[in-house]
């Protein structure tokens, strides 16, 4: 089904003639995402990489890369709050609510 130039709106007709058509508009389009995936992503890797780091190396250098990784601080989470316990009830918690949904929902 066509719609006719007349039918759209102002906002369909910017996006028509200045972001999808002209070469500018995709670059700005593309430039806005990129923005958005790294400032999405940057966090999530920054709090990997510091999991790895010594607590004394987190706060005098956050911001570099570890220089000598290790697994203390998941084998500290693992003995003093017994996480492991924490991520099955969150599994066993989440299961059944998709599974409840699924069932009367579906």
């Amino acid at each position: 089904m066509k719609i006719e130039r007349n039918q759209l709106t102002y906002w369909e007709k910017f996006q028509d003639r200045y972001l999808i058509k002209s070469r500018f508009g995709k670059i700005f389009v593309y430039l806005i995402l990129s923005l958005w995936a790294v400032s999405t992503i940057f966090p999530l890797l920054w709090v990997i990489l510091n999991s790895f780091k010594e607590s004394k190396d987190i706060i005098s250098n956050t911001f570099s890369l570890p220089t000598s990784p290790s697994l203390q601080n998941y084998i500290n989470a693992f003995d003093t709050i017994n996480i492991g316990k924490s991520y099955i009830n969150s599994f066993i918690i989440s299961g059944s609510v998709v599974f409840l949904v699924l069932f009367f929902g579906g």
